[in-house]
């Protein structure tokens, strides 16, 4: 005799789309129990889709942002160091946010420095020269760049 999560899951499996099926395929379960058990399923489809809509979208919001005219460059930095933390840039962080501050600073003449430059080897020495080229750091010594 067939449980009732047994009969859930065969419920479930007929109304889900083919596209599905391929990617049920391709998640990863602990077992082969979790594989039956419905709550398990769902949970990696959840993870599966939210995750990704979640990731597209927090990269989406970092490619977008621009200075404001308010905001010092110091504060931009900080802006895109704290949105890229959700965008699972792995290695290429922190030349993604160097990228987003070339393009997205209000300062052409920044700008132009910026993209002469060649030789910043990290995200501190490039925020030290963004910071003391505009004089915004309110600070004497190394600017305070910390996870």
């Amino acid at each position: 005799m067939k449980s009732i999560l047994d009969i859930k899951l065969q419920y479930f499996w007929r109304t889900i789309r083919e596209e599905c099926f391929d990617i049920y395929e391709g998640l990863q379960f602990d077992d082969e129990e979790q594989k039956k058990d419905l709550s398990e399923v769902i949970n990696k489809f959840e993870e599966f889709f939210v995750g990704e809509t979640h990731t597209a979208y927090e990269s989406y919001q970092f490619h977008l942002r621009k200075q404001e005219n308010f905001e010092n460059i110091e504060t931009f930095i900080s802006v895109l160091r704290q949105l890229a933390k959700n965008c699972s840039f792995g290695e290429l962080k922190d030349r993604l946010i160097m990228d987003q501050v070339v393009v997205g600073a209000k300062d052409d003449l920044l700008r132009g420095k910026l993209k002469a430059n060649k030789y910043f080897l990290t995200l501190y020495s490039f925020y030290s020269f963004t910071c003391f080229s505009q004089f915004d750091c309110g600070h004497a010594g190394a600017p305070p760049l910390v996870e």
